[in-house]
């Protein structure tokens, strides 16, 4: 999916994942301004976005099902 369809699903509470993650890798919005990955560390948004400008990251998204 795309990047804005993906961060629909993070302000809907949902994991999601990138092709560039392995497949036990994700992150979900836990507060206005943070992620959590799961192994339960924490991010600002602003900072994750920070190191991810790239095209690559503007497709290829993929919701995490529980």
């Amino acid at each position: 999916m795309s990047l804005s369809e993906a961060q629909i699903l993070l302000n809907q509470g949902k994991k999601i994942r990138h092709r560039f993650f392995s497949n036990d890798e994700w992150i979900k919005k836990i507060s206005s301004k943070y992620y959590q990955f799961e192994d339960g560390v924490t991010c600002l948004i602003t900072e994750f976005w920070k190191y991810r400008q790239d095209e690559s990251f503007k497709t290829d998204w993929y919701e995490v099902q529980d």
